[in-house]
């Protein structure tokens, strides 16, 4: 009886190798740009052991934020209650918080980090491999946008290689260059995790932007059903992962839709559902915008209020591609050219709303990008059989090489560096933590660096935590904070310094960080207190506490609240059930004759008696 035919291709399908290509040289490209945390794994060293979250005295990354929101995911939709755990509402839920209006991606992004799990054995590596893979997806699916409009499902794995690396080194340059308007390189875009090798936050983003481009392409040329499902669908999906992205895909569908209807007459209603499975994602994404923008966090932030009318009008030098784009692309060319011209008004437009540079630098960005490297790869098909078959052999292995070369040098860090590392016996504490006491325990610590790490390397949490962290109010988290230095006996001392920082305190904590120096040499209340202010309660994008480092009658205000909410901390009660004792410092007095129930080197874990 013969084979029938569907089960003969499918069989000579996967014997044919050739389809592994594009995975396997993505997954190289990623592992290329992770090289310095990868690196890290072979440092052996006696005090410190490699977490690529090492907190903020070592790196300036958002990424502690994506990553505790992404691991605590399951927290939304729990229907076991948390109130009898932790009543002031830090169980990471953020509801109808920024997070709320990209919740599909963190939990896209639990599911990637779930499979990491499986695969390792801590959450240092589980982190460390759910970063790869969020990178070889954002590789994969712009390396597979650029093929699709090339029109060739197969190519060389070195052209490959050098299209995922290429797209994933230039990405932070390009996008920084067109928002400033000139040309930006700086070393440190390779370090502190660069946007390419994110969490959530703009990798997946991006991924789904171009995979749901990938697919209206596929339709516009051969219209096939399944095609236009997965179009509608990805779309939908993209809308509600995120407004910057999905804002400049649905406007190019919709611009397309005008621009078709004017050129041929006629309306494309497979088109227009296309559009509609997009609105009703984008809808519901700034539906919880509004309510985001209700809430404490919302007012303190204003992430997306006008502000005024500001035109960068350096974007519409990308407006030349367009004969381009109309001389070398088919059917598709009325939508590559929308997301072209829909990407540029964006960037245009970004910097007229508070924070909304991020709509093109974690936006609009990755479409033009992309239209960049195909352009590019277009012009070298075009002028490669006028080259030499010799050069033609040693191009693509010299590219390589020095692509792989540059990015590994950018990425190392040096012996002595301690960025993308922690202190032994912290890491020690922290895995003996998630082990051994129950999820969603309360751990109060005098260390700022704790409230970051806590909950990205356990399952428990700080009895503080950054802003937009929890649901809290951030005077609630600053009440927290005080409460908790007071436990320490030191947050007079500590308000004192808060109070007393000047801008060149700040410049001299971005100098230690870009400098990879020891946290140890930037330690103290003075660097606390930097530290509470940059990074705890973010006070760059509040909009009450703005300047407050410039103006003196804006700093006074700053200084009264600071003690007011000192005093109010001072004097509160909120329930924790673990202290983190340093060995070093001396026992605070309201610590005396509680017992340690674990014990390193430098640090002891107490128990609440009460």
């Amino acid at each position: 009886m013969p084979t029938p035919f569907f089960i003969r291709s499918t069989i000579m399908k996967y014997m044919d190798f050739r389809w592994l290509t594009i995975p396997v040289c993505t997954l190289l490209a990623a592992l290329i740009m992770n090289a310095g945390a990868l690196m890290n794994y072979g440092d052996i060293s006696l005090e410190k052991v490699p977490a690529l979250i090492s907190g903020p005295r070592t790196q300036i990354s958002d990424n502690y934020f994506y990553f505790t929101l992404l691991r605590h995911a399951p927290e939304r939709w729990s229907a076991s209650p948390t109130d009898s755990l932790d009543p002031d509402g830090g169980d990471h839920r953020i509801v109808n918080s920024i997070s709320s209006s990209y919740a599909p991606a963190l939990y896209a992004g639990y599911f990637l980090y779930k499979i990491s799990t499986i695969i390792t054995q801590n959450p240092r590596d589980a982190l460390l491999l759910t970063v790869i893979f969020h990178t070889w997806i954002l590789a994969a699916c712009m390396v597979v946008f650029i093929l699709t409009l090339i029109n060739k499902k197969k190519c060389a794995p070195s052209l490959i290689l050098i299209l995922a690396i290429l797209s994933l080194v230039g990405i932070d340059a390009f996008s920084i260059s067109a928002y400033y308007g000139f040309p930006y390189w700086d070393r440190s875009l390779l370090l502190n995790e660069p946007n390419p090798t994110r969490l959530i936050n703009p990798t997946l983003f991006w991924s789904i932007g171009l995979l749901a481009s990938i697919y209206v392409v596929r339709w516009l040329r051969d219209g096939r059903k399944t095609d236009l499902i997965f179009s509608a669908g990805i779309t939908f999906l993209c809308c509600i992962f995120s407004i910057s992205v999905g804002a400049a895909l649905l406007g190019a569908i919709g611009l397309s839709v005008i621009l078709n209807a004017i050129k041929r007459r006629a309306i494309s209603w497979r088109l227009i559902v296309i559009f509609l499975s997009g609105l009703v994602g984008l809808i519901w994404t700034y539906l919880q915008l509004i309510a985001y923008a209700s809430t404490p966090l919302g007012m303190d932030l204003r992430h997306g209020e006008f502000d005024h009318f500001t035109f960068k009008w350096q974007f519409l030098v990308f407006l030349i591609f367009i004969p381009l784009l109309q001389r070398w692309l088919r059917v598709e060319r009325t939508f590559i050219i929308s997301l072209l011209v829909v990407s540029v008004a964006i960037g245009i437009v970004c910097d007229s709303f508070h924070l909304g540079g991020r709509l093109w630098l974690r936006g609009g960005a990755i479409f033009v990008w992309a239209i960049t490297l195909f352009l590019l790869l277009r012009i070298v098909f075009l002028i490669q059989p006028h080259l030499s078959r010799i050069v033609g052999y040693f191009i693509k292995p010299v590219l390589i090489i020095a692509f792989s070369i540059f990015v590994v040098n950018s990425l190392y860090r040096g012996s002595d560096s301690w960025t993308g590392f922690i202190h032994k016996d912290k890491a020690e504490l922290y895995d003996w933590i998630d082990n051994n006491i129950k999820p969603s325990s309360i751990v109060a610590s005098d260390d700022i660096e704790d409230a970051f790490l806590l909950p990205v390397y356990t399952s428990s949490k700080s009895l503080f935590s950054s802003i937009g962290m929890t649901n809290r109010t951030l005077d609630e988290e600053m009440r927290r904070f005080f409460f908790t230095m007071n436990l320490y006996g030191s947050s007079f001392d500590v308000a004192k310094n808060i109070i007393e920082v000047e801008e060149s305190d700040v410049t001299k904590y971005y100098n230690h960080i870009f400098s990879n120096a020891s946290p140890f040499k930037y330690s103290g209340q003075k660097a606390d207190a930097v530290i509470f202010l940059r990074n705890v309660i973010y006070i760059p994008y509040i909009k009450r506490f703005s300047n407050i480092l410039r103006g003196q009658e804006r700093h006074n205000v700053f200084a009264s609240t600071i003690n007011q909410l000192e005093y109010e901390g001072r004097n509160s009660k909120f329930d924790f059930d673990y202290v983190i004792l340093n060995r070093n410092k001396q026992r605070p007095i309201n610590f005396i004759g509680w017992e340690i129930i674990h014990s390193n080197d430098n640090y002891d874990l107490l128990v609440n008696p009460y």
